[in-house]
């Protein structure tokens, strides 16, 4: 005997020129039947049965339909397979979102996370090891609008969600796609949180050469709080900024906003000019980098000439004039 499928939750998708809401069918053990990539639903008015991409629909909501609030729709990854972190967008950009990485899966031919895991070098099983499904998506939405575009992307998701995986990730992408990618942040302390980031997605071979002097707090550290990692001394850095290219011996590049600060910083400037150029540039708490002041105009001059870049900040726009250092890499220029 077959045991009775399990109907728990509710999701809205577009029939014709209308939404319609469906009661999703779960199976015993509380997981949505998916056959042939597609999730299989009631209609909650005309009971006719329908079947979907999970990419699809519009709105997904636990419990009763009059508890909606309209405040927000959870996240359906397009990546399969992949552990899921149960999170929400606004509904006035579920649609558009779910869409968007939709295409791209078409655009690039194959399922989001085998373009992932292929970009990144992992082999099969890898992936969900050290991503979430919704942080696939991100990836992959990320080395789309590099590799097709040659912009960037901005990950704005909140606290919680994953922004330092997807930053490890992208490092781990220029790696092993022939870039030597450079890291911007907005403290020192925040280069051990990308190091530790790494060892997660099993890229902690990597080394980076660390911008910063020489100091206890531009130190890395891996999680039991050792050092792994340090700033060569003053000499020997500067000879490697004079020269103007990151040396063989490293595989990216660490640096804190502020090194740029100051027009002064000519040797540390004239450096980041020069290694940016058809480089990967991620962006950590990109806010600290936009605006008018010195630094965001002397980045706004380096990103121009960058293969792409990632902006992540949860609060990216948060005044009118952070924009203009985002529109030079993405779409909100066109």
């Amino acid at each position: 005997m077959k045991k009775k499928n399990i109907i728990i939750e509710y999701v809205k998708i577009p029939v014709g020129k209308n939404n319609i809401w469906l009661t999703v069918h779960y199976n015993a053990k509380g997981s949505p039947i998916i056959i042939k990539g597609k999730m299989h639903g009631t209609s909650i008015k005309t009971n006719k049965e329908y079947s979907f991409y999970p990419c699809d629909a519009v709105a997904f909501y636990t419990g009763s339909l009059t508890d909606i609030t309209g405040l927000g729709m959870s996240y359906i990854p397009t990546a399969d397979t992949c552990m899921i972190l149960d999170t929400v967008v606004p509904d006035s950009m579920g649609y558009e979102t779910h869409i968007a990485s939709r295409i791209i899966q078409e655009k690039v031919g194959k399922n989001l996370r085998e373009f992932v895991a292929e970009k990144l070098h992992y082999k099969h099983g890898e992936i969900c090891k050290a991503l979430s499904a919704e942080q696939v998506d991100a990836v992959a939405l990320s080395i789309y609008n590099i590799e097709y575009r040659k912009q960037g992307m901005i990950i704005g998701d909140q606290t919680g969600i994953g922004k330092g995986r997807v930053a490890a990730a992208m490092i781990r992408y220029g790696y092993y796609n022939g870039l030597k990618p450079i890291f911007l942040s907005e403290k020192p302390n925040l280069f051990s949180d990308l190091y530790r980031d790494l060892v997660d997605i099993n890229s902690s071979e990597l080394v980076p050469f660390i911008v910063n002097a020489r100091a206890s707090k531009t130190h890395i550290k891996n999680g039991n709080g050792d050092i792994v990692h340090k700033a060569l001394p003053k000499s020997e850095q500067s000879k490697i900024l004079k020269y103007k290219k990151t040396p063989e011996d490293y595989d990216f590049v660490c640096a804190t906003y502020d090194q740029f600060s100051s027009k002064k910083s000519i040797l540390k400037r004239s450096f980041l000019r020069a290694i940016a150029q058809n480089n990967l540039v991620v962006m950590d708490e990109s806010h600290n980098a936009s605006g008018t002041s010195n630094t965001g105009e002397f980045l706004q001059e380096v990103l121009i000439g960058t293969k792409g870049v990632v902006f992540l900040s949860a609060t990216f726009a948060k005044r009118p004039d952070n924009m203009p250092v985002y529109a030079l890499k993405t779409s909100i220029s066109e």
